[in-house]
């Protein structure tokens, strides 16, 4: 998988028509979202039914066939290159993520513990050395000098945002449900699902709407649905129901249906195409990366309100400050949003 998403959006960069690019990139997008939102109920019923080894059997035919059309379809649009690897970027990249994914790990410990404390500094210190590394560097892994691009930048903060509060509303919304509402673990899975569907089938709808109107109407919809939904669930702590927690995550879908098919597609969009697999490699990294340290993050602001007990009134505390931190981070995309659209419309004037 960590292989065929950045070749899927490759191959979506160099051999779509530009003028369906946010419709085909949306596509791309809502099919990486599928997985997420059905692949844990449909493996467990089948776990639950038909056991483990029919997931494999049940992979086969979809894998047989995507060799196949993938062998005649797909093409090699740009000539081949052997570039040297920079093992040494790759060693100093690899040890600051895995600082940063142990320290967010043990973030429950405290963030002032030494342990995290130390981590920090660790990753700290290798991504400066990879960053510096870099910029000497005939031909590194990823060239820090796209990060100068300021669309490129405020939008990978946007996107990288949406992922982080995505993965933590997952984590807060069937935490809260269980522990301090006491429902079900299949009623807090069950209620995620209209909201999953909500976002898919708006991405592709918002890579359409980009290739029309271009970026402002997408981007100003996205932030503004997901921080008026965060700024809801903050509020609604103390009276919330299983609807309310549904509607609100709606809304919040909207938003995250409206962002994943714009920004990443505008990103891309603004820099130059020798450099658009170095962009493609920064959004699939990132991605990764805050889908790994996203849950541990938001569970150690619950879990430092749960040192008291696991109890129902602690966890909803808990539960309100991990809604105030994705506040904060939906009014950060809400800033970087607004400098996007400046400077395209700067750039088009």
């Amino acid at each position: 998988m960590w292989l065929a998403l950045p070749l899927m959006f490759n191959m979506t960069l160099s051999q779509a028509p530009q003028e369906k690019m946010g419709l085909l990139m949306g596509i791309a997008l809502m099919i990486t979202g599928v997985a997420p939102a059905i692949g844990p109920t449909l493996g467990g019923t089948m776990i639950m039914h038909v056991g483990w080894r029919a997931i494999f059997w049940f992979l086969m035919p979809f894998l047989i066939f995507s060799l196949c059309a993938g062998s005649y379809a797909i093409r090699q649009s740009l000539p081949l290159s052997k570039p040297s690897f920079d093992l040494l970027g790759y060693f100093f990249l690899a040890l600051s993520f895995i600082c940063l994914i142990v320290e967010a790990s043990l973030s429950s410990q405290g963030w002032t513990s030494p342990r995290v404390l130390l981590l920090m500094l660790g990753f700290i210190v290798f991504l400066m050395l990879f960053v510096m590394h870099s910029l000497h560097h005939d031909n590194p892994i990823i060239h820090p000098q796209i990060f100068a691009v300021r669309v490129f930048t405020t939008s990978l903060i946007t996107y990288v945002s949406t992922n982080f509060m995505t993965l933590g509303l997952g984590f807060l919304i069937p935490n809260f449900l269980q522990l301090t509402l006491h429902k079900s673990a299949l009623t807090a899975g069950v209620i995620m699902m209209p909201g999953a569907v909500v976002a898919l089938l708006f991405v592709p709808l918002s890579g359409k709407i980009y290739d029309q109107r271009g970026v402002k109407g997408n981007a100003l919809a996205a932030v503004i649905f997901m921080m008026l939904a965060q700024l809801l669930f903050f509020f609604n702590v103390s009276h919330a129901t299983l609807i309310s927690c549904l509607i609100i995550y709606m809304i919040y879908a909207l938003g995250q249906g409206f962002s994943m098919g714009t920004y990443m597609t505008h990103a891309l969009a603004q820099i130059p195409e020798k450099e658009s697999a170095d962009g493609n490699a920064i959004f699939n990294t990132l991605l990764q990366l805050f889908g790994a340290i996203g849950t541990s993050i938001v569970s150690s602001v619950v879990a430092a309100s749960q040192k008291g007990g696991i109890t129902a009134s602690n966890t909803a505390i808990g539960t309100a400050h991990g809604y105030l931190l994705l506040v904060a981070l939906s009014v950060a995309a809400f800033i970087c949003a607004l400098i996007t659209i400046h400077d395209d419309h700067a750039a088009k004037a």
